[in-house]
């Protein structure tokens, strides 16, 4: 599906969850606490189609929607667990409200989900927003091939001619075979901030395998905060890797590293050079979009 598809039925599902809430507070002023609390959990849950719009998932039973959101985005750190407990929430209700022929709920309990639902629906806005937002042309190689083990960090940095020295690195979804302090910070952590010399010395002084992670390249300019201020990239189970058009995860990245499964290593660029370099040092590597096209 192209992107462009994915951005209309993403926002078609998303207006969708807002006229729900409209039309819980409306039920709410007059009195239907129950459809109010019907309503209420229906916007979260078209909300949650509307994120999973980019990733191409859609189910008829309610419990698949939900168990994809929660795996691809609230076990990856993308969404706070606090969602979670809102989207069981809401669930529990929606479900005693359609069969439970005996059911109350009162008037303060109904104004607590909808403001659960508004706190959920503005989240789940502001992650559309970056994904809407980022139109760069992205460029993209894979090496799966050729290579003792996957991935050594310190030969991709010479593939790409040490240029990871310009940057600031946003380092995710970790996990690596080492007991470098500081990479096992990284792992215990839900990220990593490091500038791209001292990721240069560990790598070099120190030359072991990345299974799993995401190292996300930013300009020295930009200040964390700003980097923070956006969902978190991740390696395992992130499935926009193998779709068209090629995009990068954080939308303020110039560079992305993927070590994946010790199995292959990813590289994604807004700078075509970058990518070229890594494609001749990897002669085995491949243009993403050409391997995506073949499987």
């Amino acid at each position: 599906m192209h992107l462009d598809r994915k951005k209309s039925l993403s926002n078609a599902r998303y207006i969708h969850a807002e006229e729900c809430l409209q039309a819980a507070r409306l039920l709410l002023n007059s009195g239907n606490y129950i459809s109010a609390a019907n309503r209420s959990y229906y916007a979260i849950f078209h909300a949650m189609r509307a994120v999973l719009a980019f990733d191409e998932i859609d189910m008829k039973h309610h419990v698949g929607i939900i168990s994809e959101f929660r795996r691809l985005y609230i076990k990856t750190g993308i969404f706070s667990t606090q969602m979670s407990a809102t989207i069981s929430l809401l669930f529990n209700i929606r479900q005693d409200s359609d069969y439970d022929d005996f059911f109350v709920i009162s008037k303060a309990e109904v104004v607590e989900q909808i403001e659960n639902a508004i706190a959920f629906l503005a989240e789940v806005k502001k992650f559309l927003d970056t994904k809407s937002n980022d139109t760069r042309m992205v460029y993209a190689a894979i090496n799966e091939e050729g290579e003792e083990y996957y991935t050594n960090l310190k030969a991709v940095f010479n593939a790409i001619n040490n240029r990871q020295l310009e940057y600031n690195w946003l380092i995710t979804d970790c996990n690596c075979i080492t007991n470098h302090p500081k990479i096992v910070q990284f792992e215990n952590n839900k990220y990593g901030w490091i500038t791209g010399e001292e990721l240069t010395d560990i790598v070099t002084n120190d030359e072991f395998q990345w299974v799993f992670a995401v190292l996300s390249a930013f300009d020295k300019s930009v200040p964390l905060n700003e980097v923070l201020e956006y969902a978190l990239p991740y390696a395992d189970g992130y499935s926009g890797f193998w779709k068209k058009p090629l995009a990068m995860q954080h939308p303020l990245s110039k560079i992305e590293i993927v070590p994946w499964d010790g199995a292959l290593t990813l590289i994604f660029s807004v700078n075509e050079e970058i990518v070229n370099d890594f494609k001749k040092y990897y002669p085995h590597s491949q243009n993403l979009e050409e391997y995506i096209d073949g499987q």
